[in-house]
């Protein structure tokens, strides 16, 4: 069995002795490509992070930005390259999308009345290469980190789904998970920390959708995503609640909302970015920077921030009736909790600040159908009738 966040992380930086080197391995008849940054003495089993890059991108920066790092722990980095992903769609869109992992979605077009189809690189076996990488260290089999990027956060997600035997913990800064794996089952737990702007405009916050010109179904809203995983490993519904102190002019607001499962103390984090784009921030420019967050977050450092309010309680907070017809009566909330209703494509029909402990919310205007109500850490299911 995995063991969980095993090594001190307050004692496990050093600054110096990473070597980095370009390798490349011949799999499935394709040569492979990945920088690997090694710690000082890998004739001990080390830790091991993969940082996975995102759609179109290279690996250069990602090796600049750990090499640049003063703090960071006496690991292994591994950066791996994806291969080129074409898309054709007739009469709308031709393009070399440049690299592009296999996260295990498709493209979902809305043309006509028949939706496009497009396999993401299904052809590509990333997950298996990405093992092979893993293979081929002297790793610490209880300290194996999947993190990355836009498509490397869904990327990072299919590994942590598919793999969870393997991996302790997973970091995804604005990817989801692909829509082909919403029904796919983890057969271990793993630490998932999720990072998403709300005004991110190629991956929606909302719904998972790809900016592709038209938006395009491929995977989960940011809270769903977080709801998957939190089901998955069994955590505690009601979080504890973190604000990150406001240190730079960049007009974002971060929190943090963390769940546990008390049996096995496996954690479920989530960084919510109020008016956050689809860009990987960094100190001293915003509040917080993000590649400290995931290092700190796989090294065992789970609240970060200063606490604020308590959350609503799913066991105290009531909404009804339901079905509905014209008034929705939210009753236990705190007053400046906000309401959200989605409909069953993902998409935001209603959002209301809630200003009383007991609310009544006018949905007359809806069509019939099934929603979603989400009140910070709740969410139920009604029906509009």
């Amino acid at each position: 069995m995995k063991k969980f966040f095993l090594f001190v992380f307050a004692v496990a930086f050093v600054a110096t002795g990473f070597a980095q080197t370009l390798k490349t391995m011949t799999f499935a008849g394709q040569e492979r490509a990945w920088i690997e940054i090694a710690p000082a003495n890998t004739g001990v089993a080390k830790p091991v992070m993969f940082l996975l890059h995102g759609l179109g991108d290279t690996i250069s920066d990602y090796a600049e930005m750990v090499q640049t790092y003063a703090n960071k722990p006496d690991w292994y980095y591994i950066i791996p390259q994806a291969l080129h992903f074409n898309v054709d769609i007739p009469g709308v869109f031709s393009q070399d999308m440049g690299p592009a992992w296999n996260v295990g979605a498709t493209i979902d077009v809305p043309l006509g009345t028949e939706p496009l189809v497009m396999p993401i690189n299904a052809e590509i076996d990333d997950p298996g290469f990405l093992l092979a990488i893993l293979d081929s260290l002297n790793a610490d089999k209880d300290s194996v980190f999947f993190s990355g990027f836009s498509l490397g956060g869904f990327m990072s997600n299919r590994m942590g789904i598919e793999h969870s035997s393997r991996i302790n913990a997973i970091a995804s800064v604005s990817g989801t998970i692909g829509n082909n794996l919403y029904d796919s089952i983890p057969t271990a737990p793993v630490h998932v920390l999720h990072i998403h702007g709300t005004a991110d405009d190629i991956i929606s916050y909302a719904d998972g959708s790809l900016n592709m010109l038209v938006q395009v179904n491929i995977g989960l809203g940011a809270e769903a995503c977080v709801d998957f995983w939190i089901n998955h490993n069994a955590c505690d519904t009601v979080p504890s609640l973190y604000a990150y102190p406001n240190t730079a002019d960049d007009d974002l607001t971060f929190e943090r909302y963390n769940y546990t499962n008390p049996d096995n103390q496996t954690r479920v984090s989530f960084i919510k970015v109020e008016n956050g784009a689809h860009e990987w921030y960094k100190q001293p420019a915003h509040d917080i920077d993000y590649f400290k967050e995931v290092v700190k977050f796989f090294g065992g450092v789970f609240g970060s921030g200063v606490p604020v309010r308590q959350l609503a309680n799913s066991n105290t907070c009531t909404i009804y009736p339901n079905p509905v017809s014209n008034t929705l009566h939210v009753k236990g909330t705190t007053p400046g909790m906000l309401l959200q209703i989605y409909n069953i494509l993902g998409s935001k029909v209603l959002e209301t600040k809630l200003e009383q402990t007991e609310n009544s919310i006018n949905v007359s205007f809806l069509p019939k159908g099934l929603y979603l109500v989400k009140i910070e850490n709740i969410t139920r299911k009604i029906v509009i009738q």
